[in-house]
């Protein structure tokens, strides 16, 4: 790894550790959307400077304009973020698709993580179902790509350090929705921003690093 990178890396995960620390319950500001969306992008900004592949790049780029927009409240911020998101997915799901293997995958092992991602994906709809209101189809059809990006990851060969990074990022969406849409108390809902914070930007950073290592 470049002396470079690796600086660029130790900023964006200084960044995301005080983000979560100071400003994670913050009120809606755009300083606070400012700070949620830098950590993200200074790991793309690594990704560039390391001449990694451009579909991780570019899950970078949308990961970080998901962030922008869910930094901010109503529907159509929601939507945006979840759009972004969404694209973000897609994107990694091109990466693993195209990334050359580390490992070799047994064919029964692929038919269990079709099998098993398929049931997660079904019983966390089952459990955010009767909560999501008009944002039913939009939720499936996310969940639906995560679920792919997921098979895609865990069918590819790709090594262990970028599994890891997929099944926190996995976790981290599972628990914003319940968070979003389900659980009602406020300190467990202070308690699942936490959570999904300290999921998902070292989901991110695991994912570059296992490209970096």
């Amino acid at each position: 790894m470049e002396n470079s990178s690796l600086f660029l890396l130790l900023i964006a995960v200084a960044c995301g550790f005080i983000y979560g620390l100071l400003w994670l319950s913050q009120d809606t500001t755009w300083i606070r959307g400012a700070l949620k969306t830098l950590p993200v992008t200074l790991l793309a900004f690594t990704a560039v400077n390391s001449g990694l592949p451009l579909w991780l790049i570019i899950a970078f780029c949308l990961s970080a304009a998901g962030d922008a927009f869910l930094s901010r409240t109503g529907d159509n911020s929601f939507l945006a973020g979840l759009s972004a998101f969404l694209l973000a997915h897609l994107a990694y799901t091109c990466l693993f698709l195209t990334n050359p293997p580390s490992q070799a995958i047994a064919p029964d092992t692929k038919i269990w993580v079709w099998l098993l991602t398929c049931l997660l994906i079904i019983s966390v709809l089952i459990s955010l179902w009767s909560h999501l209101g008009h944002m039913k189809i939009a939720v499936l059809i996310y969940s639906v790509t995560i679920g792919a990006m997921n098979i895609a990851a865990w069918t590819s060969g790709q090594n262990n350090l970028l599994l890891s990074g997929v099944a926190l990022f996995v976790f981290s969406d599972i628990v914003l929705a319940h968070g979003l849409f389900v659980w009602k108390n406020v300190k467990v809902k202070n308690l699942a921003l936490l959570i999904v914070w300290y999921s998902y930007f070292p989901a991110q950073t695991l994912i570059l690093y296992s490209f970096l290592n």
